[in-house]
């Protein structure tokens, strides 16, 4: 590879990860290698696939793959599994066909101003995009993909599964599509070096299967990974990954830049790299953590990515103002470059800034910091205020003094739509456990301070750290209750035992004990374990989602603001996405408001002579307890409704009054419905049942009933 012609390099970001906007470290690695005059492409494959996934030729080819195993039924799993698979094939069957003519819908909705930003739409064209995801998934059952995770049976923290999951064929959704689109058109720049940035746990699976596929196709090119994901693993388990290196040339430890620079270099020149230092190959394991200069670091090329791809309608980018965290004591935490916080100079962060909005016109900017001080969202805001630039932006931050309201005056003038918190816990007594640094009696006038000033917040908790008692874990749940008016969104999830963390070091201090066995490969991100006070793993787990959803539960019945996501334990307020890149979107859009649009208004009086319209729905289901799974196209909703709901709902065809209907289809003896203990309930001036009331309402809220006629 001598001489004047730099070297080909191909920079990829492997899916799943966020859709709606690029990650930051590929755009950052392009910069760099560019700078050198290196050949440069990049490639983000996350936004690429779900692009892929969200179109109708792929589907019918999907739903080809679901009527094959369902003509097949080998039953080649236990009793118990292949009941689950054979329910979520059906359920696939009926939905994919009203799926497939609507992708061009779906990606319209996203990527139009006045789609994306009406509430209904948005709501309804995102739960359309989890039925694609659900219908891919059943295809490759078990294995569950959404717009943001991946998850198979093989677990990613032992290397053996990890190497078994990249070769199922039946499982792995990736493989083929990998092999037979992706890799090809990889392949046609024709890459001396391929480099591979994992961030996320849920990646290891999908980047390993890429790199085998690129290595088995062409042998000479050079794939290198790096990434947070795998920094962790290297400096823990270095050791452990050797089977990784038949698939894989070097891991790039921490800050990519100068080892990935190296490496180029060595290749350019013909010569080995196995003596770089943060670099992890078959022959060397220099991986000792040292951070790069943030001033060193060039603004982000973003340029050559398929930014018409990500499903947002205006771009989406982000910045780093900042490396490291101002405080990088918290003792669960593991990310492997949390310490030694150093920031970018402020006029170099302003020239990034520029560059973007000249280059990109954008007008939302997530700034991916750990944790952004509040001297440095100071200087920000000001140097924001002295330029004509109108953008809207978010940050992490910490719950600490300096957040006083001339503060947050300031920084929301300047733009500053959401500020998220690790708030952890609300006991004291957990938090010093934590070494969080916090004081849990000022966090709420923090709150309040960006509430009153019009910033969002997101507060982030967990349950489960050694040693917490169930009553602590309470008191969280409480503490966001009794502060639900000054929080847009919170959730809870639950401790973790991750391996680069500082109670991984310190496990005897902490009363904690890896139950890891022997005998099998080391855990690569994290252990399960057992405390010796406090919730086990197990209790942790399930207590996360039980007080998430006992908070949602409480709020609600006074607030109707707020909803509820079980997959990521999210309480959001209504109406604004749980995307956060969507959520900042919204926020500058309707920032003089907290209600962005009405949304579906609830009647007021629901009473014999009312006349519904219902929407066309269909059966896709029955469970044992006498409840049918129905779908209802134009909202994109799957609901379990009774089966006399569903002869209720049939029957409302906008002529005849809920009473008239009734009379056909409640049962014949007037007094079973006292004896069930459901009271009648007073509505405007005729009674309608508790039982009906309460369906009909969630029927109107669900968007299954199109009109409402009263009398």
């Amino acid at each position: 590879m001598n001489g004047s012609q730099k070297m080909r390099v191909s920079l990829v970001f492997p899916p799943p990860f966020d859709i709606t906007q690029p990650y930051l470290s590929v755009p950052t690695l392009s910069a760099i290698l560019k700078q050198q005059g290196y050949q440069t492409t990049q490639r983000d494959l996350n936004v690429e696939v779900f692009d892929h996934f969200v179109n109708s030729a792929t589907l019918a080819g999907i739903y080809e793959r679901i009527c094959e195993q369902l003509d097949d039924k080998v039953q080649d799993l236990s009793s118990s599994l292949y009941h689950h698979k054979i329910k979520a094939l059906e359920r696939a069957q009926r939905i994919c066909p009203l799926l497939i003519p609507r992708c061009s819908e779906i990606k319209r909705g996203f990527r139009t101003s006045g789609e994306f930003l009406d509430p209904t739409m948005y709501s309804r064209n995102i739960r359309l995009l989890h039925r694609v995801c659900e219908t891919v998934s059943a295809a490759y059952f078990p294995t569950v993909l959404t717009p943001n995770s991946y998850r198979m049976k093989y677990r990613r923290s032992f290397v053996a599964e990890i190497l078994a999951a990249l070769d199922d064929e039946r499982e792995n959704l990736f493989l083929a599509l990998f092999r037979d689109v992706f890799c090809p058109s990889l392949l046609e720049d024709d890459p001396d070096l391929v480099g591979i940035s994992v961030v996320y746990s849920d990646q290891i699976i999908p980047a390993l299967t890429l790199a085998k596929l690129l290595k088995r196709a062409r042998r000479g090119t050079c794939i290198v990974i790096g990434g947070d994901v795998f920094s962790r693993m290297a400096c823990t388990h270095s050791e452990t990954m050797s089977p990784f290196f038949d698939l894989v040339d070097a891991f790039v430890i921490d800050d990519g830049g100068q080892p990935l620079l190296s490496i180029c270099e060595r290749l350019q020149d013909g010569k080995p790299f196995d003596s770089i230092p943060r670099v992890l190959t078959r022959e060397s394991d220099h991986v000792s953590p040292s951070p790069a200069n943030p001033d060193s670091i060039p603004t982000p090329d973003y340029g050559g990515l398929a930014t018409e791809l990500y499903f947002s309608p205006e771009p989406i980018l982000s910045l780093l103002a900042g490396k490291g965290c101002q405080w990088g004591r918290c003792a669960f935490c593991a990310e492997s470059f949390r310490k030694n916080y150093s920031s970018k100079a402020i006029s170099s962060l302003l020239n990034d800034i520029d560059t973007l909005v000249r280059e990109f016109n954008v007008k939302w900017i997530n700034f991916a910091d750990l944790d952004m001080p509040f001297e440095r969202l100071r200087e920000l805001a000001d140097g924001l205020l002295a330029r004509t630039w109108r953008i809207s932006w978010s940050s992490r931050a910490r719950l600490v003094k300096g957040f006083d309201d001339d503060l947050c005056r300031l920084i929301a003038r300047a733009g500053c739509r959401k500020l998220y918190f690790g708030l952890e816990s609300a006991s004291q007594r957990v938090l010093n456990r934590m070494r969080k640094g916090i004081l849990i009696d000022r966090v709420p006038e923090i709150l309040k301070c960006c509430w009153a000033n019009g910033i969002a917040t997101h507060l982030f908790a967990l349950v489960g750290f050694p040693g917490e008692t169930l009553e602590e874990a309470r008191m969280t749940s409480e503490f966001l209750v009794a502060n639900r008016e000054y929080v847009s969104s919170f959730n809870i999830g639950n401790f973790y035992f991750r391996t680069g963390s500082d109670i991984f070091r310190e496990a005897e201090k902490y009363g904690v004990k890896s139950t890891h066995a022997e005998d099998v490969d080391a855990e690569l991100d994290q252990q399960d374990y057992v405390v010796e006070h406090g919730m086990q793993m197990e209790e942790a787990e399930e207590l996360s989602y039980v007080i998430s959803r006992e908070a949602y539960e409480r709020i609600s019945i006074e607030d109707d603001r707020f909803e509820f996501f079980p997959a990521s334990r999210y309480v959001n307020r209504k109406g604004y996405p749980a995307f956060d890149s969507h959520n900042l979107a919204y926020l500058a859009q309707y920032s003089n408001r907290w209600t962005p649009g009405n949304g579906t208004a609830t009647p007021q009086a629901l009473n014999a002579e009312t006349r519904l319209t219902v929407r066309p729905f269909i059966e896709i289901g029955k469970e044992s307890n006498d409840r049918c799974i129905v779908f209802c196209p134009e909202s994109a909703k799957i609901l379990r409704l009774p089966v006399k709901a569903i002869e209720l709902l049939r029957a409302c065809d906008g002529r005849t009054a809920i009473g008239s209907l009734m009379s056909r289809h409640r049962d014949a003896d007037p007094r079973i419905v006292e004896r069930r203990g459901l009271a009648e309930v007073e509505s405007a001036d005729a009674p309608l049942p508790a039982e009906v009331l309460v369906l009909l309402t969630r029927a109107l809220k669900e968007g299954i009933v199109a009109e409402v006629e009263h009398p």
